[in-house]
């Protein structure tokens, strides 16, 4: 199509958007660039030029561009928060909470504006001001549940109540969402490692490849003595990503607690084998040899 009609500005953007989805950065960031030059008055191509410089490691060249956007679509708000973003990103913490003030003369009451803002505070350290903006965000948009979750983190450690409702919110807006199941798992590992437990392997279900959600749940399996479930989700981690060494010392530790020495030290030799110089591994393979 592009042989076709080679001054087809959107032509090079749906090629860049496939390349991009396929990793491709450089070849995506040409056909924006050539995009943009055919017509330089389509925000989704500069968005998708930043994203495509972000994930090249052309992190000041990804807010370049994206200043270069707001300036063309100054009261645009969804190219405002992906500058506050790509801002929040490169630690310019005041810069975003800047731009995310732009968006507030716009609209005094949009929501996500309020989540950027709570979202620079919490990587200032400056957890009250983190808390009262995302309390607006969600007061603004109850459905948000990016808000409730961060909410939720902030406050788990001073008013442990207010945080579990905060993820109860998260988790009645979508009981499936992973980031709202590990959220939950999360708060509840320490403190009831079984409910903890549950959410992990609902995660499992529900995304089989989530190596994270599998781990965690092995060795909670393992903190409860069932040494039998435990070995079954560290052989899964072993056969999905054999070069991990991480994996091989935990399935070393249950074989080790099953008395099944031999199982443990072929274990610890291969962590040891993939990761010569770990202090932890060599110590299990040596403790276990005496």
């Amino acid at each position: 199509m592009i042989t076709r009609y080679p001054v087809n500005d959107s032509l090079y953007y749906l090629r860049a958007e496939w390349n991009y989805q396929q990793n491709y950065f450089k070849e995506a960031i040409t056909d924006l660039l050539y995009a943009i030059k055919l017509d330089s008055l389509q925000p989704r191509y500069h968005h998708l030029l930043a994203d495509a410089l972000l994930d090249h490691n052309q992190s000041y060249e990804a807010l370049a561009r994206m200043k270069e956007a707001v300036r063309l679509f100054p009261s645009r708000i969804s190219t405002l928060l992906k500058l506050a973003e790509f801002q929040n990103i490169l630690k310019e913490y005041d810069e975003s909470i800047k731009t995310c003030l732009r968006v507030l003369d716009i609209d005094p009451l949009y929501a996500e504006a309020y989540l950027m803002v709570g979202i620079n505070y919490r990587d200032l350290k400056d957890t009250v001001n983190a808390i009262l903006s995302l309390q607006k965000a969600t007061a603004y948009d109850d459905k948000l549940s990016d808000g409730w979750i961060l909410q939720a983190r902030l406050n788990s450690m001073k008013n442990n109540a207010y945080a579990e409702k905060c993820l109860s919110n998260a988790y009645k807006i979508d009981s499936n969402s992973i980031p709202t199941l590990h959220a939950m798992a999360d708060f509840y590992q320490d403190q009831q490692p079984l409910k903890s437990l549950h959410y992990y392997e609902k995660m499992v279900s529900l995304d089989p490849i989530y190596l994270q959600a599998i781990i965690n749940a092995g060795i909670i399996y393992f903190s409860l003595d069932s040494f039998t479930k435990a070995l079954e989700h560290f052989n899964i981690l072993c056969e999905r990503d054999p070069a991990n060494s991480l994996f091989y010392y935990h399935r070393g530790t249950v074989k080790e607690a099953m008395n099944n020495k031999a199982g443990a030290r072929s274990d610890y030799k291969m962590a040891v084998n993939l990761e010569p110089k770990n202090e932890e591994y060599l110590s299990a393979l040596k403790l276990l040899d005496k």
